[in-house]
């Protein structure tokens, strides 16, 4: 009987040491659970969430994705490759919406091509990776241009 006894102690000690390890990892998982509810960076709480800008969207690495910015005119947005070279944009320009793409050549000194409104129709422009024109096909006050220049930016051909 006592051997008995002494087993029943010992398996209600055994008991009450696993009842003990449950209680901590259940309080453990709640208060996990509510740091977890409590701080979400970089999740949306609802449909009327408003973010200020500027800010910048980084993949895992911290690197930049998107940059939201506040401009002159009005809001602009760049795309970055992985290098971190801007090499797409649109922004709000004076006479409306832009678009600007670049290449992945560090060297380049502006866009290679530009789609813009204006205050007559659009623009849209071809350059070298040194910011002179190449070609360009404009809408001004006297209508439709096309312009094609050398590598110098001098004036080739212009119609009508």
């Amino acid at each position: 009987m006592n051997e008995r006894l002494e087993r029943l102690e010992q398996e209600l000690t055994a008991t009450n040491r696993r009842l003990g390890q449950v209680q901590i990892t259940f309080a453990l998982a709640v208060v996990a659970g509510l740091c977890i509810g409590w701080v979400r960076p970089a999740v949306t709480q609802g449909k009327d969430t408003t973010v200020k800008a500027p800010f910048t969207v980084v993949d895992d690495d911290g690197r930049p994705v998107l940059e939201i910015t506040a401009r002159k005119h009005g809001g602009g947005l760049t795309v970055f490759n992985q290098a971190g070279k801007g090499v797409a944009a649109m922004a709000a320009v004076a006479d409306g919406g832009g678009l600007f793409v670049d290449n992945n050549n560090v060297e380049s000194d502006g866009p290679v091509a530009s789609l813009e409104a204006t205050k007559w129709g659009g623009r849209l422009l071809i350059y070298q990776n040194n910011g002179d024109p190449v070609a360009g096909v404009i809408v001004d006050r006297g209508g439709g241009k096309l312009l094609l220049f050398d590598r110098r930016e001098k004036l080739l051909f212009e119609a009508p």
